[in-house]
């Protein structure tokens, strides 16, 4: 065999090993998004039982998200600010699951039920009016999505 013969076997041989190397390459990276994923979608569903677990267990958490979403708080009391508090943590939850869906770790068929209770929870008017009176603690691209959910639920409610 001649040398240059050697030399294009060997070429060829390199050119195999650096294309078979990016494939694992690709494969290692899909399978960490994966996981990435996963322990996304844990995590946020940890903290949802979590919060969970605050209203389903004390009554003073149930009383007052009750009587806050009806608006029946008075400002200044120590409950309204319980309310407060509690709803800001809501909100936030929602930032990070918007955040993540925005990032590729949650896909659309995940989001959408989120976005749903988002919209059926802004119906309510504690929410919204917090919302309104809070708004700018969260980033520009997660107000966007909450006031165009707002425009929706104004809407539909113009129509009828």
């Amino acid at each position: 065999m001649k040398s240059t013969n050697w030399k294009d076997t060997a070429e060829l041989v390199g050119i195999a090993a650096i294309v078979l190397g990016l494939l694992l390459v690709a494969y290692e990276l899909r399978q960490n998004t994966l996981m990435m994923r996963a322990q996304t979608r844990d995590s946020l569903t940890e903290k949802q039982m979590m919060f969970s677990g605050w209203i389903g267990t004390s009554e003073y958490a149930a009383d007052i998200l009750l009587r806050g979403t009806r608006n029946q708080l008075e400002h200044g009391t120590p409950e309204f600010s319980s309310y407060g508090f509690l709803l800001h943590g809501i909100f936030r939850e929602w930032e990070n699951s918007f955040y993540q869906y925005e990032q590729g770790l949650f896909d659309e068929s995940e989001f959408e039920p989120r976005r749903y209770r988002w919209r059926t929870n802004m119906r309510l008017p504690g929410y919204r009016d917090h919302w309104t009176n809070g708004r700018e603690a969260f980033s520009p691209g997660f107000r966007a999505e909450i006031d165009s959910i707002i425009s929706e639920i104004e809407t539909e409610s113009d129509s009828e």
